[in-house]
């Protein structure tokens, strides 16, 4: 077998044995080729190390933000079941908001017919006495129409004498105490009660007041004319002097006892008030139940003298007018004898 062997190449050399100077400078050339390209070399081998690093660094952020976007992902997907579902509780609650203004709607319908029905002026103020709402009727009472809402009621001229209004108002404000008093129109003869109370909110919060003018011209020309006819009846009764016109109460006791009465029985307005109408009756009647048998307290009983010691009792009645009626027998009082 021939055995290889390595060759060292021989520099070039002249004839005479030594190197030419062109070969040593190309040499050293060479060599420091061979250097630079090393040291290239090494440099470039340390950026690929240093590349390698960071693409292995990039490599590792790139896994973490694709693991960062995979939960955001699931995330997302979960967000998106959770606004399915608050948009299908939100067009549940739209349905049910719906339905409540529905029947709030037809609430406020309802009580505005209610006020209107009712006939009632009424009036609603807030804290600062300014004109916040009002029922139709309360313009018999001021000169209000629907741009005078939120102007203080100061400024709005009334049709009845009521100067101290808002001094009222304030005060209901400032006690809680409701205000009740007549008023009247003095181009209408009316009479109304103007009855002022605080306006509560639903969470009990003072957040004004609220008037109403009732009108009670009809009460008081009954009562005038009950008046007039207790008057008339009074003076019937106090100036008869051959009629007992006497009245009980419910319980069958003497209420008045006129002159009339005195003359008639004998008993004194202060012996007779309070005696049960049995008294009335003499003691015959009494044991046969006869007072018993009359018509119920309360009543006006008359009875009318006929001849010496006998008497007609005329019916008795619920009102203040007596009905004739049969005789009830002797009179039962001190001056039958």
């Amino acid at each position: 077998m021939s055995s290889s062997r390595t060759e060292t190449p021989c520099p070039i050399t002249t004839c005479s044995g030594t190197q030419s100077p062109t070969g040593d400078e190309h040499l050293r050339r060479l060599e420091e080729e061979l250097r630079l390209t090393r040291d290239r070399l090494q440099a470039t081998i340390e950026e690929l190390e240093s590349t390698n690093e960071e693409l292995k660094s990039s490599n590792e952020e790139y896994q973490s933000l694709n693991e960062e976007l995979q939960s955001a992902n699931e995330e997302l997907e979960t967000s998106k079941e959770e606004l399915q579902s608050v948009n299908e509780e939100l067009t549940t609650v739209n349905g049910e908001l719906a339905h409540r203004v529905q029947e709030l709607a037809r609430a406020n319908s309802d009580l505005k017919n209610f006020l209107e029905s009712t006939q009632i002026a009424t009036l609603f103020l807030d804290s600062e006495l300014k004109v916040t709402n009002f029922t139709p009727a309360i313009v018999d009472i001021f000169h209000l129409v629907e741009s005078d809402e939120g102007r203080p009621i100061e400024h709005i001229k009334a049709r009845v004498a009521h100067d101290g209004l808002a001094e009222d108002a304030r005060r209901v404000l400032r006690t809680l105490a409701p205000v009740e008093r007549e008023v009247d129109n003095p181009e209408t003869q009316a009479r109304y009660i103007a009855r002022i109370l605080p306006y509560r909110s639903t969470d009990n919060f003072i957040a004004g007041v609220v008037i109403t003018f009732v009108d009670v011209t009809a009460r008081r020309e009954a009562e005038e004319r009950l008046r007039r006819s207790e008057e008339r009846f009074r003076a019937i009764v106090e100036t008869a002097r051959d009629y007992a016109i006497f009245t009980t109460d419910t319980a069958g006791r003497i209420e008045t006892w006129p002159a009339g009465a005195e003359q008639v029985f004998g008993w004194s307005e202060d012996e007779a008030t309070g005696r049960p109408v049995d008294i009335t009756f003499t003691p015959e009647d009494r044991e046969k139940g006869v007072p018993g048998k009359s018509a119920r307290p309360p009543w006006t009983t008359v009875w009318r003298p006929m001849c010496a010691g006998t008497c007609a009792r005329m019916a008795c009645a619920s009102s203040s007018t007596a009905r004739p009626g049969p005789c009830r027998g002797r009179m039962a009082g001190r001056r039958a004898s």
